[in-house]
């Protein structure tokens, strides 16, 4: 599916999420619908463009939500699992703006590089970073906050390559992944951003889908779990 059909599809939706005067989920499910639309019409002036989360997950989802899209266009616009997260995220960010001086909000960046897959590729590889502080000293510093319904094991691995990948392309040292949850809160200092060789090799393993699924615990919240070749059953993991 190209860009303009899925505008079209996204825009479709408007009318179904219209925020009245007085309802506050209709005005949730359109901040959400907003932040995709701004997502989708997004320029890809690269041969392939793909985001940092499509590099730390099944890639096999990746090309699932290139090919049908819908399943994670509704996941995103009426999921209340992603609703929770995004207003700890907000609430996090005016702390940080109210307290902390140097500390920028939602930071894009970006990061290219060719891949010789049998020809020469151009790959944008696009992000956002939930908060990026210069310290006095001039250090960069950034960090990532993640929400869960309840206490798990912590840090994950996606998150620690998300944050990795982040620190790259921001040229920072430090890093921190921040996790909220109904029984704790936890910070994790990460040192060691990603290097350009690993993160190439995510990229190829993404664009050849060789990684399906990455982790053994995705197929269990995967939105695309019911047609998928690669799915995994595990006992261990309750969908949300």
């Amino acid at each position: 599916m190209n860009k303009e059909q899925l505008l079209k599809l996204a825009e479709a939706l408007r009318p179904a999420v219209a925020a009245s005067d007085h309802s506050v989920q209709s005005l949730i499910y359109q901040w959400n619908l907003g932040d995709l639309l701004e997502h989708l019409t997004r320029e890809c002036d690269a041969k392939v463009c793909l985001t940092v989360s499509d590099l730390v997950y099944c890639s096999q989802k990746y090309w699932f939500r290139l090919q049908h899209p819908l399943p994670v266009i509704e996941q995103n616009i009426y999921g209340p699992w992603g609703v929770y997260g995004r207003l700890i995220h907000l609430g996090l960010e005016h702390l940080l703006r109210e307290k902390w001086n140097g500390v920028r909000i939602e930071v894009e960046v970006e990061r290219r590089l060719w891949l010789n897959n049998g020809e020469p590729t151009l790959v944008k590889i696009t992000g956002r970073i939930d908060a990026l502080r210069v310290t006095d000293g001039g250090e960069v510093v950034v960090y990532e906050f993640k929400s869960s319904r309840g206490d798990s094991e912590q840090p994950k691995q996606p998150h620690i390559m998300q944050l990795r990948i982040y620190m790259l392309m921001a040229s920072a040292t430090k890093g921190y992944l921040v996790y909220v949850n109904p029984d704790r809160v936890a910070e994790y200092e990460i040192n060691n951003p990603m290097n350009d060789v690993d993160l190439k090799q995510l990229v190829k393993e993404t664009i050849e889908n060789t990684k399906h699924p990455r982790w053994d615990w995705e197929c269990s919240y995967c939105p695309y779990n019911m047609m998928c070749p690669y799915k995994h059953f595990s006992n261990n993991y309750k969908r949300r």
